[in-house]
């Protein structure tokens, strides 16, 4: 008895494995992508990512994408060669397929750049002398917006292959996806940074508020213990504020307010934390300072603390012009020094050096009355 062959297996058809091969190509390109969002991914990283991609699965001789920002577009990625020099021309001239994909949120696609001169003329000239004469421009469209825009070319004219115009369509779509959680994301962390900015900051000067300058005093008096350097907090409070309020309205003071801040902040180092408790009180911390000679106060020298406080008094006594009108304040300053060999808890002396500080401010307001 004849024992039977082994089965016949049919080669596999070359249409067959062709698609094989592409549909592996997409999957690898779509682990790309999650590989690029899995980590501190932007905007940019996934539109060169799609640029990567569409150069590696669509039949053209170059690629170019472009990210919409406001009103302009931005050249992200593009192609060596002839492809850049278009997308680059693009970019500069803020015009072109990409530009009109931008605008209308549709399919650009022009098959002979020679026979529509009148379309983009200096771009259609350039492209066809780099040996490009067929473009497409496919636009990346959520929630109603357009985000950006990739560019194909092609060195013959005539139509796109509909394959790899629906391949563009598709890795546009997953870019997309990309795009917005990129976007979402900065968003939320700059709505953080805004309510954090908000919780610690004045809002008319943009100065530290009390709940920042409390946490920077502190870490200053643990740094001060911990070094054994003085520290001196200067306590202020503006002369004529209620005058200038009363006669010029409040739109002055608060004008007089921010310039205040802003003598403040160029009149001390900028290791110095300038901050406003509140109407027109101010608080300076100023930290290693030089340390102290005979004359010192609490181990600050002398002369360092009396330069500060001369630079502060000249730059708060000029005359300012707000709105049109030449105001004048003077300032009285109360000082209070650390004592760096006292072994107390960072948060209780916060409290205490501020109510010297205020305190000391109260006398010298009271003297320059009398």
């Amino acid at each position: 008895m004849a024992h039977p062959g082994p089965p016949d297996v049919a080669a596999p058809h070359p249409a067959d494995a062709a698609g094989t091969a592409a549909a592996e190509r997409l999957v690898e390109v779509f682990r790309d992508f999650a590989r690029c969002a899995a980590g501190p991914f932007d905007v940019s990283d996934v539109l060169r990512e799609l640029a990567a991609a569409a150069t590696r699965l669509l039949d053209v001789e170059g690629v170019g994408v472009v990210h919409r920002a406001g009103e302009r577009m931005r050249l992200v990625q593009a192609s060596a060669g002839a492809a850049r020099d278009a997308e680059e021309l693009q970019d500069a001239l803020q015009d072109g397929p990409c530009g009109d994909a931008l605008r209308s949120a549709a399919l650009v696609v022009e098959e002979d750049l020679g026979s529509r001169l009148e379309r983009w003329p200096e771009f259609t000239v350039h492209a066809a002398s780099q040996g490009l004469h067929a473009v497409a421009s496919v636009p990346l469209v959520a929630r109603g917006e357009v985000w950006g825009a990739l560019d194909l070319f092609r060195a013959l004219p005539g139509p796109f292959a509909a394959q790899d115009l629906e391949t563009a369509q598709v890795l546009a779509e997953v870019a997309c996806g990309y795009v917005l959680a990129a976007h979402d994301r900065d968003q939320a962390r700059r709505a953080q940074q805004r309510a954090a900015h908000a919780a610690t900051h004045d809002p008319l000067t943009g100065l530290p508020n009390r709940v920042l300058l409390v946490d920077r005093l502190a870490h200053a008096v643990a740094t001060a213990q911990r070094h054994g350097s003085p520290l001196a907090v200067l306590f202020l409070d503006l002369d004529g504020f209620k005058q200038v309020n009363d006669t010029h309205g409040h739109h002055v003071g608060d004008l007089l307010l921010v310039e205040v801040a802003r003598r403040l902040g160029a009149a001390v180092r900028v290791e110095d934390t300038v901050a406003r408790l509140g109407g027109d009180e101010f608080v300076v911390v100023c930290e290693d300072l030089p340390a102290g000679d005979a004359g010192g106060a609490g181990g600050v020298s002398a002369g360092s603390l009396s330069a500060v406080l001369a630079r502060i008094r000249a730059a708060m006594t000029r005359p300012a012009l707000l709105a049109g009108v030449r105001v004048r304040v003077g300032v009285s300053i109360g000082v209070a020094v650390t004592s760096p060999s006292r072994a107390v808890s960072p948060a209780g002396h916060v409290d205490e050096v501020l109510r010297t500080a205020d305190r000391a401010m109260y006398r010298a307001k009271r003297r320059a009355r009398e």
